[in-house]
């Protein structure tokens, strides 16, 4: 144990976080249920029971398991034979995603199987971790790709479609402070990512569309986490299963597969905060000026590369140091910290946001002096089926929660703990009730705040906690067969669920939720692009459309499609053409924005409008002028205005008319 951290005080407050956190998890769990239902929103409990029965259970083995280690789980089992299982399924859901171009649950089952593969020789088998580690990488490298470059444009959350843009600009010639337009301000200060993707495309002459590109940029990023992680975890831990636990475990977190496929800038931002926790660890062992080196380079790579992450950031290392204050002594404190590097990394970024990212500065002191209100949440009696369906997508987090948690207690109890692994975990369950679905939403500004970009700066102190939770309960359950194959089967559901929510499989979900499908169809885009091409009116279309528009070469012909309060399609700007996804609409309601007037480009909020809503009955007083088979154009006008601008309601070949 590093004693040399320790203050007299602090195996006494270990002691007492663990007891505090075995009473409140349970308390939490149970009480945040109830109060639901007494509030009348059983919505919320069923959906918070995914949370609840983790916290419950954790708080329960804690109180009545000894975790004395026992021989555990450690027979030996034929590595040849595991490899095998990790190959050859792998080589067939390749394969059947190479010729039928989609995903499916067999792939799914697939990925939770190799996941599984490597886990157990992890713990049964004392062979090489760089065999391990490549496992790792090329099964979380297959998921990535897997989302982002099957679909014919995967779009994610839709900022994909404006960095594709930019870097496609980049590689027309098109000057870089002229690619960005009335984004300048916003996206201005942040081109490296883009440059990077226009330079890629020069030097390797591969002929990708921009989105594939940086799709496989960013999967390739990714998978090289995996040693990142690994080392991380081997350095405050020093437990060879902890340490290549922590990579599996990041590889089948939703978050980190979600913005490995999320090919944009912030996304790496992720992967850059673990290089930095491995060079503050790094300091924490040397105390050399070799590190401090690499810690202030890789504080100017995060601050240059993307500032605006820079917040999230800051408030993570705020932690971890107040964890280090609360728990070790005042020299372990400052032989953890370089305190002057750090000082000094704080005057480099308040600099830099005045000097060259002013609109971030500007948003973070307009939040402080005027932050926004609570948005109001739902009440009376709620439809319990879409409570269900965010519960399966939400179920792959329950054992994480119950690992996490259950490993950070464990280890705060056992005087045998490094502080370095004791404050990881500790943070690691800290930031999970930020980062998993559902909690956060019930705080006022929650929107404001973006918790949901929390996720990918938490997952390698989330992945370190479960990785300890894991290998404990190993150490400590009798090496039956019947405990050894519960574990396996939590561990397989766990993984299961993770590539199959709907934030990463989209194609063919375990439960659909009524976001938008996270890609584009070629023939939605050949939609897109004919009626642009064709006509200069106005295109109002859903939110996903709209952005692709918005981002193409058409002459602003982009909006959305309105409607009004009560429930009827607006009056758009006579000659518009109204594209309506129909193919989509018949699996998730359309994004759209809704006013308390007639069509205002500048007001309203957006809704979501399923094919079973009366809103598109609106839609058969106008004329349809496209119609692709699952894609319609209809002409915002009375019919004789529409027959005179293209002479037929369905004729593509008379649509330069328009």
């Amino acid at each position: 144990m590093d004693h040399e951290f320790f203050s007299d005080s602090s195996n006494r407050r270990f002691t007492l976080t663990a007891t505090v956190i075995a009473v409140v998890a349970p308390v939490v769990g149970i009480g945040a249920i109830v109060l639901a239902y007494l509030f009348g929103l059983p919505g919320y409990a069923v959906i918070g029971s995914y949370l609840a029965v983790p916290l419950v259970l954790a708080s329960i083995f804690y109180v009545l398991a000894s975790y004395q280690p026992t021989r555990g789980h450690s027979r030996e089992m034929n590595s040849t034979l595991l490899l095998c299982l990790f190959l050859v399924p792998m080589a067939l859901a390749i394969s059947w995603m190479a010729i039928a171009g989609s995903r499916n649950y067999f792939v799914y089952a697939v990925f939770a199987f190799a996941g599984l593969s490597i886990f157990l020789q992890i713990t049964h088998v004392n062979g090489s971790d760089a065999l391990v580690l490549s496992q790792v990488s090329v099964l979380s490298l297959t998921i990535i790709w897997s989302v982002s470059l099957l679909p014919y444009y995967y779009v994610g959350g839709t900022d994909i479609i404006p960095h594709a843009w930019w870097i496609k600009q980049l590689n027309r010639g098109v000057p870089l402070g002229n690619i960005y337009g009335s984004y300048q301000d916003l996206y201005g200060m942040y081109p490296l990512w883009h440059i990077l993707g226009s330079v890629v495309a020069d030097i390797t002459g591969i002929e990708l569309r921009p989105q594939r590109l940086i799709a496989v940029i960013s999967g390739i990023i990714y998978a090289s986490a995996t040693p990142l992680l690994y080392s991380v975890a081997y350095r405050v831990s020093g437990d060879r299963r902890i340490a290549l636990l922590t990579p599996l475990f990041a590889a089948f977190n939703p978050e980190f597969i979600y913005y490995g496929t999320y090919s944009i800038s912030r996304s790496i931002t992720g992967i850059l905060l673990v290089v930095f926790f491995w060079t503050l660890v790094y300091y924490s062992y040397t105390h050399n000026n070799r590190s401090i080196t690499l810690l202030g380079l890789t504080i100017v790579a995060i601050v240059t590369y993307h500032a605006a992450s820079i917040p999230f950031i800051v408030l993570i290392v705020a932690m971890y140091a107040a964890l280090w204050f609360i728990y070790a002594s005042v020299d372990g404190f400052q032989r953890a910290f370089p305190v002057s590097t750090l000082v000094g990394a704080a005057l480099f970024v308040a600099a830099y946001w005045i000097y060259s990212s002013p609109f971030v500065l500007q948003t973070l002191v307009g939040f402080l002096l005027s932050p926004p209100s609570a948005s109001g949440g739902g009440g009376g009696a709620q439809d319990l089926v879409e409570p269900l369906v965010s519960l399966l997508n939400y179920a792959s987090y329950a054992p994480l929660v119950f690992f996490a948690v259950l490993g950070t207690m464990v280890i705060l109890s056992d005087d045998r703990s490094s502080i370095r692994l004791i404050i990881i975990a500790l943070l690691g369950t800290t930031l999970l009730g930020l980062t998993v679905p559902g909690p956060t939403t019930l705080i006022p500004a929650a929107g404001a705040l973006n918790f949901d970009r929390w996720g990918i700066y938490s997952v390698m102190f989330v992945s370190i906690a479960v990785a300890v939770g894991v290998v404990r309960l190993l150490d400590s359950t009798p090496a039956h067969i019947t405990y050894g194959v519960l574990i396996g089967a939590v561990l397989f559901l766990s993984f299961f669920g993770a590539v199959s929510a709907d934030i990463v499989a989209t194609d063919q979900p375990l439960a659909t939720t009524t976001t938008h499908t996270k890609y584009l169809t070629e023939q939605e885009v050949s939609s897109a692009e004919t009626l642009t091409t064709y006509s200069d009116a106005p295109i109002p279309s859903d939110f996903v459309v709209s952005r692709y528009i918005e981002f193409s070469d058409s002459n602003g012909q982009h909006g959305r499609i309105h409607v009004t309060e009560d429930g009827q399609l607006a009056d758009h700007p006579p000659g518009s053409i109204l594209l309506i996804r129909a193919g989509e609409l018949e699996d998730r309601p359309l994004k759209v924005m809704t006013t308390d007037q007639d069509f205002n480009p500048d007001a309203g909020h957006n809704s979501r409008y399923g094919a079973e809503s009366d809103v598109w009955n609106g839609l058969d007083n106008r004329s349809k002028v496209y119609d692709s088979g699952e894609n319609f154009g209809y002409y915002e006008g009375n019919s004789s205005d529409s027959e005179d601008a293209t002479g037929s309601d369905t004729d593509l070949s008379d649509m330069a008319g328009l």
